[in-house]
């Protein structure tokens, strides 16, 4: 078996996979650094280069992330307490208010169309939203909503 080193990895070739990986979804700098330097083994100068190069034909945009991440995992029935630690996590700052004022009626609609099956169902319908990402003074109201409701 003859061994043959690895082509170096130059510029291009970092921007061409920042290119792959964009076009297969929305991106934050962050995420990128994580994959091409961490696991990829690019260099950081290389990162640097790509990644400027990058942001002026605005492929990457971290604010543009973090509006489509809000988005995607409010629908999912996400919490802002656990979208605000992820996005934080990656460095970005994001403004939350639009979710904050229509968390609560998400949080609802979340625990009528996924009723918790434990026998304490007051309970239960707390834990499920907590689990979710949702802060507790809104995982109260709704449960304290959604038993009255029952009842």
């Amino acid at each position: 078996m003859v061994y043959r080193p690895k082509k170096r990895k130059s510029q291009s070739s970092a921007f061409d996979r920042i290119v792959s990986l964009v076009n297969y979804r929305e991106r934050c700098t962050k995420e990128l650094f994580n994959r091409l330097v961490k696991q990829e083994k690019f260099t950081i100068e290389e990162f640097n280069d790509a990644i400027k190069l990058a942001k002026d034909y605005n492929l990457v945009n971290d604010e543009r992330y973090a509006e489509f991440y809000i988005r995607d995992k409010f629908e999912q029935y996400r919490g802002s307490y656990l979208i605000e630690k992820h996005l934080s996590s990656m460095g970005i700052k994001a403004d939350l208010d639009i979710i904050k004022s229509m968390e609560e009626d998400k949080a609802y609609e979340y625990i009528v169309s996924h009723k918790p099956r434990s026998k304490d169902i007051y309970h239960g319908s707390l834990r499920k939203l907590i689990s979710r990402g949702y802060p507790s003074d809104i995982a109260i109201k709704v449960t304290n909503k959604y038993i009255d409701n029952l009842l």
